[in-house]
């Protein structure tokens, strides 16, 4: 007994006639006919009194029709709370980063469109971020890319759509009690930030959070055209905590944007755009391939398109 099976005898006993259900159903008649024996066969039963025009069920089939409505109207009702269910629920799963800042934000703004909407955040380390269990139900990716300039912005994908949702640009984070800040040539560009020659840092260490092999390597990358020696480690902390690091400490870190407005810790930090190179990273919202989003998520990346699309107010230097 399968569910197709109750519904082609649901059909069958509807139109008392096995040639109109096969026309309702759109299979052919012998199709059809051969689910109606399976059926009698399986549990040693005639379904149907087929001496008689139009078709009569018999007593077995009478109860056996009764049983077929009660199971199929149990599974409409699961499948229309199932799709309730997937129509007004979200789940995001993200980097501890913006798990912890970006995301919530971008949330309450869907809050405040779609307040009846279950929304459920997941985190996890980059590498592990598309490694889910089979039963885990995941709406939205939320990652970033690091990049340089002799990448594609997005990597192309073979299984998952990526939608941009923002940009980061890479700037440079140090402290500001940090002793090199006194003999820096300190410039501003045309948008207002203030900006520092990278040949001015000869001799600074780098630092930079492990979670990001990428932006390693583009630390390497300008690190490696200017003047002087630079030494770069890596440090096993998010960028929050790197944050807080920088404070006591001589180090210099790429960062994204991001964590300017988002980093509660990037009090006592001053960060710098690098003259004359500009690097950023798309932000995206990543999801299967060939699956339709519902309307929290469609919103969600709407939103924030929006809400991160105004350019980043320079921070001030003082």
């Amino acid at each position: 007994m399968t569910f197709r099976q109750l519904e082609y005898l649901e059909a069958i006993a509807l139109e008392r006639s096995i040639s109109r259900a096969a026309e309702k159903l759109f299979v052919s008649q012998s199709a059809l006919s051969q689910q109606v024996i399976a059926m009698e066969n399986e549990y040693q039963i005639q379904i149907f009194d087929r001496a008689k025009t139009p078709l009569e069920l018999t007593a077995d089939g009478q109860l056996y029709l009764h049983t077929a409505q009660e199971l199929l109207r149990v599974k409409r009702q699961f499948e229309a709370t199932v799709r309730h269910r997937r129509q007004h629920s979200l789940c995001i799963k993200t980097v501890p980063f913006y798990a912890a800042n970006v995301v919530p934000y971008l949330l309450s703004k869907l809050h405040r469109e779609l307040p009846q909407v279950e929304v459920q955040l997941k985190m996890d380390w980059a590498p592990n971020l598309f490694c889910t269990s089979y039963h885990e139900k995941v709406d939205l990716y939320v990652h970033a890319f690091d990049m340089d300039p002799y990448e594609p912005l997005i990597p192309p994908s073979d299984t998952m759509e990526q939608e941009v949702i923002l940009e980061e640009e890479i700037v440079l984070a140090l402290s500001a009690l940090h002793p090199l800040l006194a003999g820096l040539s300190i410039g501003t560009d045309g948008e207002g930030w203030p900006s520092i020659d990278l040949a001015d840092l000869a001799g600074a260490a780098f630092i930079l959070p492990s979670t990001s092999v990428r932006l390693l390597d583009i630390a390497h990358l300008l690190c490696s055209g200017v003047a002087g020696e630079h030494t770069v480690r890596v440090s096993d902390k998010g960028f929050d905590a790197l944050l807080g690091q920088l404070q006591y400490s001589n180090s210099v870190a790429f960062l994204p944007s991001t964590v300017i407005r988002f980093c509660p810790t990037a009090i006592g930090v001053r960060f710098f755009r690098i003259r004359g190179k500009a690097m950023r990273r798309p932000v995206v919202a990543a999801y299967p391939k060939g699956i339709e989003l519902n309307t929290p998520a469609r919103q969600f990346i709407r939103i924030a398109r929006q809400a991160m699309a105004a350019p980043l107010e320079p921070p001030r230097i003082g």
